[in-house]
């Protein structure tokens, strides 16, 4: 699980304007001015993707959890609010949101 101080809070960001949005198969991604010296992440999974909140959870600590093994490659430039478009199935949906999460939060055209 990510650190509590690299977490971004997401009810205070979640209605704000973005700096940038980019909307992509499982995630819309936005992000915001750096408020802290180190990046923070936020995930947000709402009641459409699960109505079991256990599975919201799990998609939740599984994006924490591999947001917290790319950590020293994230952008260190802006905070990143993640929000969870559509149900994904595991294991057959993981890799490739996975793959989507590196490929978006460590480019450096996502800055």
């Amino acid at each position: 699980m990510l650190a509590k101080k690299d977490r971004l809070p997401v009810k205070s960001y979640f209605r704000q304007k973005a700096e940038r949005e980019i909307t992509r198969r499982f995630f819309v991604y936005k992000w915001f001015p750096k408020e802290k010296e180190s990046p923070r992440v936020g995930v947000v999974v709402g009641k459409k993707i699960h109505k079991i909140a256990a599975k919201r959870n799990e998609l939740r600590r599984s994006v924490y959890s591999h947001i917290q093994t790319i950590q020293k490659s994230l952008i260190p430039t802006h905070d990143v609010l993640i929000i969870a478009l559509r149900p994904i199935g595991f294991p057959s949906d993981k890799h490739g949101m996975i793959d989507e999460l590196t490929k978006i939060l460590c480019s450096k055209h996502s800055s």
